[in-house]
């Protein structure tokens, strides 16, 4: 198994969510986890994806390679396994008209507030907000599900979910939630501001006309026919990193109830009996690398002959040791019949003990492969 190495770490900040913050509709939530429009606009020519091609992402997180291949007329497919996920990619794809938007703005604002019984919100929510907060919160929270349209119901629910966390004291520390205290801004002000600010973004972002497909659903087992898809842009959770259920927790509690949390630990899907690892890796690691294979061969199921794949992904450092994840991920696509054309490392950082002891370099890139 020999394929090509590239070290390009000048597109190493492509792989984070951080450059999606200044563009419009992509910056709708933030998603840590998330990589850049960049990345995908950049790998949609790496792959050669054209209109008319279908471009699939099992797990497309808050929709970036949706959003991006919508910019470029050129239809798409996503999965998740995170509802919040699911959710915000449908109300960043949609297609909204502006003048109902804002009637429909102009009447939410222009109610009489109704304080609100916090007695429904957990208390261990509680203590990340002011109870004003929390009471405007569940003041629109209750005018928004009064929208019948449920477009625009689910484009002012997210703006709420985005105004409800930009006034908490919530600190995201890697899986950890911690209040952190510091002036906020009035829920009402801010959720204002960002209605607007979406509203403004509808009108003047133009998309090419395309379809796409989002639904909630497990990247090892894909609700899709054999060779139905052009191309695969997608980035899995990474080895012992942050545990998403957790993290999103308040917004999922606050404003997604419909569909069922995966449970802790489970990385890719919906959970089931583990096995043997494909790969040698730490004990730590070997559901990780069942679920990843498991992940890499639905791939190839669904691609057509030809078709290509890039898997952004990172080295994970567990049981005392660098796992190459990076690595092994094409170790995995050679193994399950693609034929993996480079590996592009784009970033470098060196693994430490908690003593402080180095240990190796972790390699975070992306992997390009043929089917």
């Amino acid at each position: 198994m020999v394929w090509k190495v590239e070290k390009n770490l000048k597109i190493g900040k492509l792989l984070t969510f951080v450059p999606n913050k200044r563009l419009p509709i992509y910056n709708w939530i933030y998603f840590k986890e998330g990589f850049s429009r960049d990345l995908v606009l950049l790998l949609l020519k790496e792959l050669g994806a054209k209109e008319g091609g279908v471009v699939l992402d099992p797990f497309c997180g808050v929709g970036t390679t949706l959003l991006a291949c919508k910019e470029s007329g050129i239809d798409s497919i996503g999965f998740d396994v995170l509802p919040l996920a699911v959710f915000a990619t449908r109300v960043k794809l949609r297609d909204y008209e502006v003048n109902r938007l804002n009637e429909v703005a102009k009447w939410l604002f222009s109610q009489k507030f109704t304080r609100q019984d916090l007695k429904s919100v957990p208390s261990w929510i509680r203590r990340f907000f002011l109870r004003a907060t929390l009471e405007d919160v569940l003041h629109f929270k209750t005018l928004i599900e009064q929208i019948e349209d449920q477009k625009i119901r689910e484009f002012f629910l997210l703006a709420l979910m985005s105004a409800t966390m930009k006034c908490s004291f919530v600190y995201k520390d890697g899986a950890v939630l911690k209040v952190r205290y510091h002036p906020v801004a009035p829920l009402k002000h801010m959720f204002k501001r960002i209605v607007r600010r979406m509203i403004k973004d509808i009108e003047k972002v133009r998309f090419k006309p395309c379809s796409y497909y989002v639904d909630y659903g497990d990247a090892r087992k894909l609700k899709l026919r054999s060779e139905s898809v052009d191309c695969v842009i997608t980035s899995p959770p990474y080895l012992n990193k942050i545990e998403y259920t957790r993290v999103y927790e308040i917004e999922q509690t606050l404003f997604i109830k419909d569909k069922p949390r995966p449970p802790l630990r489970t990385f890719f899907g919906l959970g089931e009996k583990r096995l043997t690892p494909p790969v040698e890796v730490p004990e730590e690691a070997a559901a990780y690398f069942v679920d990843l294979h498991a992940a890499i061969s639905e791939l190839r199921r669904v691609l057509v002959d030809g078709g290509k794949l890039a898997i952004v992904i990172g080295d994970g450092f567990v049981g005392g040791r660098v796992v190459e994840v990076l690595r092994l991920t094409a170790e995995l696509l050679d193994r399950v019949g693609m034929r993996v054309e480079k590996v592009i490392v784009a970033n470098e950082r060196i693994a430490t003990t908690p003593q402080r002891k180095k240990v190796g370099i972790l390699k975070e890139g992306i992997v390009i492969a043929e089917k």
